[in-house]
């Protein structure tokens, strides 16, 4: 039963995306999180996806909708989740 346990459906905040999933998920991605765990989250991320990279995640910076450009028919003007 694990494997469907879903923190956002306990706390009864399913849909509000932005301001807790986006949010939440950051904060564990970004090396300096309040979580004091440093990289450990955004590299397990990393190598979850399979990305083979150089980056160092010790210095990587974690944004919340951030602005990507112009509100169009097909984009929202931002991107969920950054990491740079």
């Amino acid at each position: 039963m694990a494997e469907i346990f879903n923190i956002f459906s306990v706390l009864r905040i399913e849909s509000d995306e932005v301001t807790t999933h986006s949010r939440f998920i950051a904060e564990l991605l970004n090396p300096k999180g309040v979580h004091g765990l440093e990289n450990q989250f955004l590299e397990l991320f990393i190598k979850t996806l399979g990305i083979k990279t150089k980056l160092d995640t010790n210095n990587c910076t974690v944004s919340v909708e951030a602005y990507q450009g112009k509100v169009t028919e097909t984009t929202d003007g931002s991107i969920d989740i950054l990491v740079r």
